[in-house]
């Protein structure tokens, strides 16, 4: 969970960071702290994240595509260590984040790699200021998507019982 939360810090995705930053950026700190990016060759699969914007549903490929604003990206991180797989996930809204929030308290590696994740999973404060109205509609609208996600999972997990008719 740590590497998933730094990668998903407000430091790190940023307007104009490519997911293949960050994928470079997790393998690397996968590795300095005893773990294997289990995506990584698994059946082909080229890189060590999975990173999905917008319409890609899931198992997105990382590439040099630079992040923009109001952008829904989510990060799969599956890592090898211990001799068991874990496997989580999360989104972010790039750019939603309140102006003036210090987002480097423990959420980078550093040069070291000291620090991956030490704070538990947060939600950042989100934007209330816009600087114009197509940053307003840019944001608004990837809560609105982000929202809805939530919603329908909530839905479908609430369907799961013994017996129940999908």
């Amino acid at each position: 969970r740590r590497l998933l939360n730094y990668i998903c810090s407000p430091s790190i995705v940023t307007v104009g960071t490519t997911t293949e930053q960050i994928n470079k950026l997790l393998h690397n700190a996968a590795l300095k702290h005893g773990a294997y990016p289990s995506p990584l060759n698994y059946m082909g699969f080229p890189k060590s994240v999975c990173s999905s914007i917008n319409e890609v549903v899931c198992h997105g490929i990382p590439d040099e595509r630079p992040l923009e604003l109001g952008d829904v990206v989510s990060f799969d991180v599956s890592c090898y260590v211990g001799g068991v797989h874990g496997d989580n996930c999360a989104t972010v809204i790039v750019g939603d984040l309140e102006e003036g929030y210090n987002n480097d308290v423990n959420d980078s590696a550093g040069d070291d790699g000291n620090n991956v994740g030490d704070r538990d999973w947060f939600i950042p404060p989100h934007k209330t200021q816009f600087s114009s109205d197509e940053e307003q509609e840019r944001i608004i609208t990837a809560r609105r998507l982000v929202q809805a996600a939530l919603e329908a999972r909530d839905e479908g997990v609430a369907a799961c019982k013994p017996g129940a008719c999908l």
